[in-house]
């Protein structure tokens, strides 16, 4: 589900609305202090109609609270900042599970303290391949590796850097958006299909005296790939896995 964060709104029955949207889109809601108004106020529960007590609602300090906080999800997971000032519009952003989307104020929107500070994280990678001469840069991975890969293009291009970024995607699960077939999934596969194969050698090598259930964990994401991969261990005769 996304995470919808509100930094120290000011409106209570915007907060409301955005409660309850919040609900009905299954997404977590994220309250920055200092807010503008009490929670019990009666304007946010007439927005939020009886939505706001079934919503996902977390609560801090301040915004380095928030940080904190969420720091192991926010190493894997997008923080995108609703502001005029972006570079690309809502719309041409593909928003992942556990994503975060984060609204200033109504007055004053997001401080420029914290996007610059977004901001000089792009810096200071550009800084670096500047140091290094290095003007090409090709990243091999999934879709948080090709996510990084598109922001440092835009952001290359937005402020008119020199260096071009190429995105390799790469993962076993085949589950990145668009890609049909992934750099090591066919090893994957095989590597899947040759270990179940021999898990039924070992099994029918105790005959029908000593009948054997083998259940046969695969790891991967939700998309299933490598487990329907499981199908290829059929032999000639037929002989299989009996259920996936």
């Amino acid at each position: 589900m996304l995470n919808i964060v509100l930094l120290e709104p000011e409106k209570p029955d915007n907060c409301g609305n955005i409660g309850r949207t919040c609900v009905c889109a299954n997404a977590r809601l994220h309250l920055i202090y200092p807010l503008g108004f009490q929670l019990t106020e009666s304007k946010i529960h007439h927005a939020g109609l009886d939505y706001w007590e079934r919503l996902d609602v977390h609560k801090y300090d301040n915004y380095d609270d928030f940080l904190s906080k969420n720091d192991i999800i926010l190493k894997t997971h997008k923080l995108y900042f609703a502001t005029t000032k972006a570079h690309k519009s809502y719309d041409e952003v593909k928003f992942n599970d556990e994503d975060f989307i984060i609204f200033g104020k109504e007055s004053k929107g997001i401080p420029e303290e914290i996007l610059k500070d977004h901001e000089d994280t792009y810096e200071k990678v550009f800084e670096i391949l500047n140091k290094h001469s290095i003007n090409s840069m090709i990243y091999i991975g999934g879709n948080d590796s090709m996510d990084t890969v598109e922001s440092l293009s835009d952001y290359a291009i937005l402020k008119k850097k020199k260096q071009n970024f190429i995105g390799v995607p790469k993962t076993i699960d085949n589950d990145l958006p668009i890609t049909d077939h992934c750099t090591g999934f066919g090893s994957a596969c095989k590597y899947i299909a040759t270990t179940l194969r021999e898990v039924i050698q070992d099994n029918n090598c105790y005959g029908n005296t000593k009948p054997t259930i083998a259940v046969v964990e695969i790891m991967g994401r939700h998309a299933g790939w490598l487990t329907s991969a499981s199908a290829l261990a059929k032999d000639e005769t037929g002989e299989g896995v009996d259920a996936i």
